[in-house]
């Protein structure tokens, strides 16, 4: 590193925010990053406050972060600042000082979750519990039905959903409940367009899915009390957000986030008011969902 490189990394270290940058395939990176100066992040009316550690800008935000701590950011990466506020990157990164030994990443609030509404219980709970889907029995060519398995499938596919057989995405067109771990005479269209044969694994796509932008969050220490344990996390949902990804409901304790792999299951939801209408959810969620 030279001399002008390693001071403009002393100087984002000392000015900046500690941060973790995940790359679009998953790779971590620590790094220090600044508010640009020329972004939102000064107006007000765009910033979110919560707890005594989470902060979160609404609209897109612009971070500076060292090329010699980040090398090589893309679109799609995401940035988690210190606290756990998370953007997620949506431009080309760009080196606009003289010297370009600065990236200038333009980012938008939060990053991709998936939250999902969870409609019954037990044995009529859409999406369904289960571990990874597998055809039960072979599947001709043509066929408009299919049998499921699982080493654990408690509950309902309900109309909506969608199954995807070999390169064939296929939607469900009749409610089936799960019985013995399988469901049997699972209706679907399009027909399948090769034979499948049993054990072939079955990728589900719920309608009771939405895909959208929220805020992540850890808890800080001294917010660990009452219904809030250690490993809980925050998630900030905003209502616009859901209302365009296709929810009109609330979050309710019975559904659950995946912020990464695996759900998390709602513990708790708060609704936070702008005049008479909900702008934004704040939930709290835990592992094991």
């Amino acid at each position: 590193m030279d001399l002008s490189a390693l001071a403009v990394s002393i100087a984002l270290g000392f000015q900046g925010v500690p941060a973790t940058y995940v790359s679009p395939s998953g790779e971590t990176r620590p790094c220090s990053v600044m508010q640009h100066q020329g972004d939102l992040r000064h107006e007000t009316a765009n910033r979110l406050r919560f707890g005594n550690v989470l902060e979160l800008w609404r609209e897109a935000v612009s971070f500076d972060v060292a090329v010699s701590d980040l090398p090589n950011p893309a679109p799609g990466g995401i940035i988690t600042l210190e606290g756990g506020a998370s953007y997620t990157i949506t431009g080309s990164p760009a080196r606009r000082d003289p010297q370009r030994l600065v990236w200038t990443l333009d980012c938008s609030f939060g990053m991709p979750v998936v939250f999902r509404s969870v409609s019954g219980n037990g044995a009529t709970q859409n999406p369904p519990q289960h571990q990874a889907l597998r055809l039960a029995a072979d599947a001709p060519y043509g066929s408009n039905s299919v049998s499921l398995k699982s080493s654990y499938l408690v509950g309902q596919i309900r109309p909506g959903d969608v199954m995807t057989i070999g390169e064939g995405a296929h939607t469900v067109t009749n409610m089936a409940q799960a019985g013995g771990n399988q469901i049997s005479a699972l209706q679907i269209t399009p027909p399948l367009v090769a034979q499948a044969a049993s054990d072939d694994v079955v990728t589900p796509t719920w309608a009771r899915d939405f895909r959208i932008h929220a805020g992540v969050s850890g808890y800080a220490a001294e917010e660990i009390a009452g219904t809030v344990v250690v490993g809980d996390m925050r998630i900030i949902l905003m209502k616009d957000l859901l209302v365009a990804a296709g929810f009109t409901g609330d979050p309710a304790p019975t559904d659950l986030v995946i912020p990464f792999a695996a759900p998390w299951a709602v513990k708790n939801v708060s609704k936070v008011m702008q005049g008479n209408s909900v702008l934004l959810y704040d939930i709290q969620i835990r592992g094991n969902g």
